[in-house]
């Protein structure tokens, strides 16, 4: 195998025989950058609505509401509509807020 002063070797296949290529240091930073990126536009989070929101906690559509409302579930308002990421609400769920009495005052909760 060739040495590639401190960068990992990319392996090829030409013409059926194995070929080693050695990335230059300027490369390797232009591919980590592209994949950075490339990983941000395909990974972004969309937004979910409320009906998907509640799928997603196995709840009924009408706690989402009241969760946003009493318990100041992590939500954002577009015009009319209530739009969520889950991965704030999932960290809101972890943080133990939902299971947290009411801010009007007493929890609903059965013990």
């Amino acid at each position: 195998m060739a040495a590639c002063r401190g960068f990992a070797p990319i392996l090829a296949g030409l013409s059926g025989q194995g070929a080693v290529f050695c990335p230059t240091e300027r490369q390797t930073q232009l591919a980590k950058f592209i994949g950075t990126r490339l990983a941000k536009v395909i990974m972004q989070e969309r937004w979910l609505s409320v009906e998907e929101i509640a799928a997603h906690l196995g709840v009924n559509p009408d706690t989402i509401y009241k969760w946003i409302e009493r318990k100041s579930m992590p939500a954002h308002k577009v015009g009319r509509l209530w739009k969520f990421k889950a991965t704030e609400v999932d960290e809101w769920v972890r943080a133990g807020t939902a299971g947290e009495p009411d801010r009007e005052g007493g929890s609903r909760q059965t013990e």
